[in-house]
């Protein structure tokens, strides 16, 4: 399918960014992006429905669809970031009755804390687009 990605890609864009798109959409294939996925693009939605095999669950393209979709991914990152404060809360408690070593400590806690604050940035987001949604919906 790699060589379709970039027929794909030519057939409708200019030569150096369809290429440039189907290097991307290639470097897409290998990662696994469990649901939903959030596309930011801010386009037609043209990558996305090159580069993935299945639709993405909502995005910025779909904020002009008006038909509820943004609404209710944005409730379902309220609710993934909640459960991910729950967890987040629940692993660093096990992690300080647990962990003897205080390198080790201080490196699992870093990650964790990385990983609450991608969490609270995703729902930054879904909080932006049920902005626009609502503004211009």
């Amino acid at each position: 399918m790699t060589h379709d990605l970039l027929w794909r890609n030519l057939y409708d864009l200019p030569a150096f960014r369809g290429l440039l798109r189907a290097v991307e959409a290639r470097f897409y294939q290998d990662i696994a992006l469990p649901e939903p996925v959030l596309d930011l693009g801010s386009g037609d939605a043209h990558f996305a429905s090159v580069a993935f095999s299945r639709p993405l669950a909502v995005g910025v393209d779909q904020l002009k669809k008006r038909d509820g979709d943004v609404m209710k991914a944005s409730l379902h990152a309220k609710q993934l970031e909640e459960e991910a404060d729950a967890i987040y809360h629940e692993m660093l408690g096990r992690l300080f009755e647990t962990e003897t070593n205080a390198i080790e400590l201080v490196k699992w806690k870093e990650i964790y804390d990385n990983l609450e604050r991608c969490v609270d940035q995703a729902e930054d987001v879904a909080n932006v687009l049920e902005s626009i949604s609502i503004k211009h919906g």
